[in-house]
């Protein structure tokens, strides 16, 4: 093998061995672009459902917070508290089914159980945890439920577009099966992270020998 070859292989695996990873924050607001005035959908509900259109995601991601924006302020009702999953629809935007277990993917996983306060119109209300999401593997579902004291409580906004970002299923009154709203959906804020490759700053070290190297090589040979 050439001296040429070999400085080129042993730089390029420097380059490989050098690499890092760095997480990235960053955060989406999904908005289906058409303002209507709050409602108490997901305050009132015992159990709320919102698909979101995979579209809405660049790439994959570990999500961190999801928070809601109020429309109108108000107060919980005492000793609320109500659970989030997440996980990859089972069923697309648009094709929400009004059974609540038919719409979760098998990687459903608890994300944050919280229990809320008083809030006014503006704030963002919401949850936190870790949640890896692919969006190449279909749209995501956030599936939310009271499991502890009565509902009630601010009102949220949400918006309506046909054929848009979002749609959701809700029951006032059970935890089996709602009322389908394929193009309706709360305004939603996800807080996530990137992980994406950063070279050390060994790398760049190692890039110059390699580059200096390289150039006595043709040198020599050219004498």
């Amino acid at each position: 093998m050439s001296i040429n070859k070999v400085l080129r292989a042993v730089f390029v695996a420097s380059l490989v061995i050098s690499s890092g990873l760095s997480a990235r924050a960053a955060s989406i607001i999904v908005d289906g672009g058409t303002s209507y005035n709050g409602d108490c959908t997901f305050a009132c509900v015992e159990r709320y459902q919102q698909a979101y259109d995979s579209s809405a995601f660049s790439g994959a991601i570990t999500i961190t917070d999801i928070d809601f924006r109020v429309s109108y302020g108000g107060t919980w009702s005492a000793g609320n508290s109500y659970r989030l999953t997440l996980s990859t629809s089972a069923n697309e935007v648009g094709s929400l089914s009004s059974t609540f277990a038919s719409n979760v993917g098998a990687d459903a996983a608890v994300f944050d159980t919280q229990s809320f306060g008083s809030y006014s119109a503006g704030d963002y209300l919401g949850f936190d945890g870790s949640f890896s999401y692919d969006p190449t593997q279909g749209d995501l579902l956030v599936d939310i439920q009271l499991v502890a004291g009565s509902s009630g409580g601010p009102s949220l906004d949400y918006n309506y577009i046909s054929g848009g970002a979002f749609g959701r299923v809700y029951s006032f009154s059970g935890t089996t099966s709602g009322y389908v709203g394929q193009d309706y959906g709360n305004v939603t804020r996800f807080g996530f992270s990137e992980t994406v490759a950063v070279p050390e700053p060994g790398a760049l070290a190692i890039l110059g020998i390699g580059l200096a190297g390289l150039g006595l090589a043709r040198r020599k040979n050219a004498a």
